[in-house]
């Protein structure tokens, strides 16, 4: 990501704290040590990969068996993202209003399938307009 926003990492973490957190080797990478308090997972092919202080989930399956019963929170990359969006019954999106040079997007998700549940507006102390946003599947309402 290209910016760092206090606001929106206080709610990140506030939201993801005591639940797993799953991700992929280059979100873990850039990361580079383990969330405190939140079981680590890492989506990666790689049999080698051995990360400290997070379990290695080798696909999509694994991850969700590792996490079932409980409640999950996918934290990226855009591949992640991609592969979990249709399992998704939950999404919390921060918008930020402003232009940002970047090659990873979220995945495009269609605003048929999803009930906006919730919105607020926050401006951040670094002057960024943001809007906190639930998306609930209508199939579950």
């Amino acid at each position: 990501m290209p910016w760092k926003i206090t606001e929106d990492l206080k709610r990140f973490k506030a939201i993801t704290m005591g639940h797993p957190v799953i991700m992929g080797k280059n979100t873990w990478n850039s990361i580079g040590k383990p969330l405190p308090g939140r079981q680590n997972i890492v989506l990666s092919k790689d049999r080698n990969f051995q990360p400290q202080g997070a379990i290695v989930a080798h696909s999509l399956e694994e991850a969700l068996k590792m996490v079932e019963g409980q409640e999950a929170y996918i934290i990226g990359g855009a591949s992640v993202f991609k592969q979990f969006l249709p399992l998704a019954d939950k999404m919390l999106i921060t918008l930020i209003h402003s232009e940002f040079e970047g090659d990873t997007y979220f995945p495009y998700f269609s605003e048929e399938d999803w009930i906006l549940q919730e919105s607020s507006s926050l401006l951040s102390s670094s002057g960024y307009e943001l809007c906190l946003q639930i998306y609930i599947r209508k199939n579950l309402l």
